[in-house]
């Protein structure tokens, strides 16, 4: 499995396993199949914190304003995470009634 190395501009550097996010589905399946360091990187990089991303965000408990959906929809992208149209979709997609 290729590799990407991202470097960050606090000097940090990470490995990421290019594919993670392609199998998942959502937002919340591919943040948690992020270790705990590339969680801490990558929240840090969307301008949160990772408690903030575990209590509020991966459940959609919270909508994100307009700049933390931007540094979401950005970093998604250098992580190789869910696109801008799917992180729409895990916010606001309607859910039924069981």
């Amino acid at each position: 499995m290729a590799e990407t190395v991202i470097s960050y501009c606090i000097g940090l550097t990470e490995t990421v396993i290019s594919g993670i996010a392609m199998a998942t589905t959502n937002f919340k399946e591919f943040f948690l199949s992020l270790s705990a360091t590339e969680r801490q990187a990558f929240a840090r990089k969307a301008g949160t914190t990772v408690g903030y991303l575990q209590t509020h965000i991966i459940y959609a408990r919270k909508m994100p304003r307009r700049k933390l959906f931007d540094g979401l929809t950005q970093t998604c992208a250098k992580f190789s995470g869910p696109s801008k149209d799917k992180l729409l979709a895990f916010f606001y997609e309607t859910k039924d009634a069981a």
